[in-house]
């Protein structure tokens, strides 16, 4: 399927059709991940998994090195 970009604000934006959406199940508030292999990019639902991993190290990160973090901004 050939797409174009389309203007959206001061930003592009491909625009999915709907039969494609429903064969990958994602809707409206699905998490995405985007990637590139340098030639092209990838789109498709976040791994959840993933997601959590890396939600998990935020947070122990910024529990670890918050204060510290807070204190250089000051």
């Amino acid at each position: 399927m050939n797409q174009k970009l389309v203007k959206h604000g001061d930003k592009w934006a491909v625009v999915i059709d709907e039969s494609t959406l429903d064969l990958l199940g994602i809707g409206p508030e699905t998490p995405l991940d985007v990637r590139t292999d340098g030639v092209q990019v990838l789109i498709g639902p976040a791994d959840p998994t993933r997601t959590a991993k890396f939600n998990d190290a935020l947070e122990d990160f910024n529990q670890r090195f918050g204060p510290a973090l807070r204190k250089l901004a000051e």
